[in-house]
C-alpha cells in the first residue's frame, strides 16, 4: 500500500464519519494522522539515502492501517481497533521525527 492508498482509505471513512461512534472517529483521526506522517516521510526520503531498514518500518506502519481499515469495515470490535489505530499514529509520527534527525545530521 503506498500513501496515497491510505489517503484514499481515510477520504472514505471521512465521508462516512457520521456512521461510527466516537470510538470510530478517533479510529479516523489516528488513521488520518498516520497517512499525514506517512506522506511527510516519502516527501523527505524522495532521492536521499537514508537508514536501511526505514522501508521496512514504513511498510509494517501501511499495513497496520490497512489492518485497522478492514477491520473497521468488517465491523470488528472498535475496543480493539483504536488503539492499532492510535499505534499507526505514534509509530509514524516517531518515525517522522527520526527521519527529520537523519536529515539533520546530513545537512
Amino acid at each position: 500500500m503506498d500513501v496515497q492508498e491510505l489517503n484514499s482509505i481515510v477520504d472514505d471513512l471521512h465521508q462516512r464519519h457520521g456512521d461510527f461512534d466516537e470510538r470510530g472517529r478517533k479510529i479516523i483521526e489516528h488513521l488520518a494522522q498516520g497517512a499525514a506522517n506517512l506522506a511527510r516521510i516519502e516527501y523527505m526520503k524522495f532521492g536521499k539515502e537514508l537508514a536501511q531498514g526505514l522501508d521496512g518500518k514504513l511498510l509494517q506502519i501501511k499495513a497496520r492501517a490497512l489492518n485497522v481499515y478492514r477491520g473497521l469495515s468488517d465491523g470488528q470490535n472498535l475496543g480493539i481497533l483504536v488503539p492499532m489505530s492510535e499505534l499507526v499514529s505514534l509509530d509514524s509520527g516517531r518515525m517522522r521525527r527520526e527521519v527529520e534527525e537523519m536529515l539533520q545530521k546530513q545537512r
